[in-house]
């Protein structure tokens, strides 16, 4: 067995030892092959004018456009309603998705069954912005009417590195005097 193992390794060996003599023996670079169309300097490529077109808004522009803002608002709502019994179970896993974490802090621990309407009854309303407001405050207030009287949502506009979605910071019930 070792003399079978060591003929092994002196032919692999000797072959290696071949190899290293083969390659050093045709060691002469061959010559640079010039190709014609490589030297020839680029012809000029005539200038085809590009028509016009408007840039398409960046994708924050759409998501912060006021009707995709009302539209997030009216979808909240409606998933934060007063859920019937058997949903109880499911409206956490629904409506956490769609807030801030801080806002999820003031809502965790709700019973969504004491929760005042059951549906939204008409179209959300932007409100508008005060024009001294700071552009560092990247919200929008939304009026949603329910059955119990309209509520106003702070919805967090998407914020370049922040945020890639609306989400509601906060939710104001509605003024009930009893």
């Amino acid at each position: 067995m070792m003399r079978r193992t060591l003929t092994v390794v002196g032919i692999g060996l000797a072959i290696v030892a071949a190899w290293t003599i083969l390659g050093r023996a045709n060691n002469n670079p061959a010559p640079p092959v010039e190709s014609p169309h490589l030297a020839d300097p680029p012809a000029a490529v005539p200038a085809i004018p590009i028509p016009e077109t408007p840039a398409e808004p960046p994708v924050d522009d759409l998501a912060n456009a006021d009707g995709a803002v009302a539209d997030f608002a009216a979808a909240f709502m409606r998933a934060y309603a007063r859920p019937k019994p058997a949903g109880a179970n499911t409206w956490w896993p629904k409506v956490r998705p769609m807030m801030t974490d801080d806002c999820a802090d003031d809502v965790v621990g709700t019973d969504p069954t004491n929760i005042p309407y059951t549906r939204v009854t008409g179209p959300s309303a932007i409100t508008p912005t005060d024009p001294d407001a700071s552009e560092a405050d990247p919200h929008s207030i939304v009026t949603v009417p329910t059955d119990y009287g309209p509520y106003r949502l702070h919805v967090q506009l998407v914020i370049p590195g922040i945020s890639t979605r609306l989400l509601v910071d906060h939710i104001e019930a509605p003024q009930v005097t009893p």
